[in-house]
């Protein structure tokens, strides 16, 4: 459903049930209704209703919409005219009330004057008198000027016995524009027009008896271009300023981007971990996070050190349950010099026991959190992985004034209801879950799959061009050209771009990403002469360099390159002896260390609690209930 069929469907079902409401307890005797048109289309009015109350009623309630639509009259480039929609708002001011007390609520689009006392009532007959100034904006057509003024709208829920007009014109009105003058009175939309309306000189004068309940009275005068002077318009100035001031701070983010130096990271080749640091320093490092894979990696790294064991369970009955399990043991305690996480997290492992089953490793919530802060620890100092450069808060007023810009575009008011609402759900949210997302994988940019990069890119592009578009054909009639706003979505987009550049490696990560890039390169493509050689000189090669696949998520491509190449037991495999194992069962048993291992680690962090991880109609032509003003009444 349309916003202006809804808006349409809303007014008529809220006039429906005034309507109920008011049946049979007053009615109109006598409207007078007044105005002084000046020459910059400011309605000065001046309403008195008599009303006569059949049952104790508080007071009575007027109700008039400040939004609306105007089919205009459009001249095409052809010469052509065309009809085309054009959505206003106007300004209600000075609202007096004479010898009442009122109230006065902005609702739907339309301000409603409630006038009463809620603590008295009132029967038989009233007089109220009610004044206001109802401000047109400027047209912004250059063709014509144009009067269409419901002097009384379809929202008066009982009957009016008798109305009477009278609209003085400050500037002089042409005898052209008097001829084609109508007054159309009726149900919404009808064009039927009303008798005895009068001209003197250019004041323009009607009496009408007997109007039904939702019936509207309105003016319809085309004038000739420039008629009206100086209406009042909505200054594109504030748009303009923030489209400035986005550029400006997005040419600061481009500059600072690029000044900002960074360690040149250069690729080698290598075939062991660099200075032999544990798998879970290499995962660390890739991402400068710790995660669940990174601390499960430890379990084969400490497995190819020697410092447990592992062997594979029988099926018994005490294990009905279970195919196969993997069964832990310790060797020994660790060096003295090992870091401080190696030994948390093995006293996690174990728990005080010798043997245990992975699949049956009780969580220590605690001791897993001490580990992850221990491991997090190490990179400090020397050793620390980057900084992020404080300009990346020049992010935060770039959203601010861009998102001003395109929720500043309303040609009917500053900051209408919807530029602002496209301008947070197509522009803001867009902008800063891209932001957020860019600052996440700023992180690990360097060991991302060049696929994922492609994907990526191929996705931001999909989406941006998306969003624009939403905004161009989902937003009112509004001062920004497409051109505008094509460049700012651009720029934008490509400052998110940017935030990565702001986020700067330290000289050991950079030199450590090199080796690391180059281990990461020969697991993903290693030759099967290379392999062999490299068996020959170490027999445990293939799990030497399992754990380091793991964290780089390669262990199936590290696998599949052995799976034609002999080796041998690793020592630290205890086999039970049930079965002869070959380079097959070797290979789907690293495959199942790791996963087990990612299992385990996955359960611990899980216990730890989540710490680690009124208007609004169309109106083309003149027709009753049209314009601006009119609206409704009825009575409380």
């Amino acid at each position: 459903m349309s916003k202006r069929l809804f808006t349409i469907l809303l007014a008529w079902l809220a006039i429906s049930i005034h309507a109920i409401g008011d049946k049979g307890g007053f009615i109109y005797e006598d409207i007078r209704y007044e105005a002084l048109v000046s020459k910059d289309n400011v309605w000065k009015v001046k309403i008195v209703q008599t009303v006569k109350f059949y049952e104790p009623r508080h007071g009575i309630y007027l109700y008039v919409p400040y939004t609306f639509n105007i089919g205009q009259e459009v001249r095409q480039a052809d010469g052509t005219v065309k009809v085309e929609d054009y959505r206003y708002r106007a300004y209600i001011e000075d609202v007096t009330v004479d010898g009442d007390p009122y109230d006065i609520k902005d609702e739907d689009d339309c301000e409603v004057f409630i006038i009463g006392d809620k603590d008295k009532t009132v029967v038989g007959e009233h007089k109220y008198h009610i004044g206001y100034t109802y401000v047109y904006p400027d047209d912004r057509i250059t063709t014509r000027d144009l009067v269409f003024h419901s002097i009384l709208g379809t929202g008066f829920s009982s009957p009016i016995k008798h109305l009477s007009f009278s609209i003085t014109f400050e500037k002089e009105v042409p005898e052209e524009a008097k001829k084609a003058m109508k007054v159309f009175l009726g149900k919404y939309g009808e064009r039927k027009e009303a008798e005895g309306i009068t001209w003197n000189g250019n004041s323009l004068a009607g009496s009408i008896d007997s109007i039904n309940s939702n019936e509207a009275l309105t003016l319809y005068m085309p004038l000739e271009e420039g008629y009206f002077e100086n209406a009042k318009a909505v200054s594109s100035e504030p748009m303009y300023i923030f489209v400035l001031l986005t550029l400006i701070f997005a040419v600061i983010i481009i500059l600072k981007a690029w000044l900002t130096k960074h360690p040149t990271v250069t690729k080698q080749i290598e075939f062991y971990p660099p200075n032999d640091i544990c798998s879970a320093e290499v995962g660390t490092i890739t991402d400068n996070s710790v995660d669940a894979v990174d601390i499960a990696s430890i379990i084969p790294w400490f497995a190819g050190k020697g410092y447990i064991s592992i062997s594979e369970g029988k099926k018994d009955s005490k294990y009905t349950d279970k195919k196969e399990y993997l069964i832990l043991k310790k060797k020994g305690p660790l060096p003295a010099d090992a870091p401080e996480y190696q030994k948390l997290f093995m006293d996690a492992l174990f728990n005080g026991k010798e043997t245990v089953r992975l699949d049956e490793v009780k969580p220590s919530p605690e001791k897993m959190l001490k580990t992850h802060s221990s491991l997090q620890g190490i990179f400090k100092g020397e050793k620390k992985l980057l900084h992020m450069n404080i300009s990346i808060l020049i992010y935060i007023p770039l959203l601010i004034f861009s998102t001003l810009a395109f929720a500043n575009t309303s040609e009917v008011q500053y900051f209408d209801n919807m530029p602002v609402a496209y301008a947070l759900l197509l522009w803001a949210f867009p902008f800063f879950c891209g932001m957020i997302f860019n600052s996440a994988i700023a992180e690990r940019q360097l060991f991302i799959k060049r696929s994922f990069k492609i994907a990526y890119n191929i996705t931001k592009a999909v989406v941006a061009i998306a969003l624009f578009f939403l905004y161009i054909f989902t937003k009112d009639e509004d001062m920004m050209s497409s051109g505008v706003a094509m460049m700012l979505f651009v720029v934008c987009f490509l400052c998110t771009e940017r935030i990565r550049r702001f986020f700067v490696n330290s000289r050991y990560r950079a030199d450590m990403s090199g080796k690391l890039l180059g281990l990461k390169e020969f697991i993903e493509t290693a030759e099967k002469e290379r392999l062999k050689t490299m068996l020959y000189d170490d027999p445990d090669y293939f799990y030497r360099i399992m754990p380091y696949a793991m964290v780089f998520g390669l262990t199936d491509k590290w696998a599949e390159h052995f799976k034609d190449i002999e080796i041998r037991t690793p020592e630290w495999y205890e086999n039970s002896g049930h079965s002869t194992l070959t380079t097959l069962n070797y290979l789907v048993l690293m495959n199942a260390i790791c996963a087990n291992s990612q299992t385990a680690v996955n359960s611990m962090y899980t216990t730890s609690s989540g710490a680690v991880t009124g208007g609004g109609h169309s109106f083309s032509g003149g027709f009753a209930g049209g314009g601006g003003a009119g609206g409704g009444g009825g009575s409380w």
